[in-house]
């Protein structure tokens, strides 16, 4: 992401894709906003949403795929991304062959 290296975490169970601000803050992505929504994380807490990046610059391999995220704060850096990306990119996970197939635009 911007030309930096960082771990995301796919996560089929995740209706939108995640970011927390430490990443957010390192990379220095825009941020728009929060609206006042929140998410349950996967301790089952409720985190508030602090903002959204709109269109961050993911690349994997060579392939540009945009993602919209919401913005969390959390202890530690995390980039997840839920089948909101997933669905976006025509993505199948293929857990036999530990590989994720998805569609580039572009």
């Amino acid at each position: 992401m911007k030309g930096h290296p960082v771990k995301a975490i796919v996560d089929s169970g995740a209706s939108v894709s995640i970011i927390t601000l430490p990443i957010v803050k390192q990379l220095r992505l825009q941020m728009s906003p929060a609206d006042g929504s929140s998410i349950v994380a996967v301790d089952q807490a409720k985190k508030k949403v602090l903002g959204f990046v709109q269109g961050a610059p993911l690349t994997i391999a060579d392939a540009r795929v945009p993602v919209d995220l919401m913005v969390i704060d959390a202890p530690r850096a995390a980039l997840l991304v839920g089948t909101d990306w997933l669905r976006r990119y025509s993505a199948d996970l293929l857990f036999s062959k530990k590989k994720l197939v998805f569609e580039s635009r572009g």
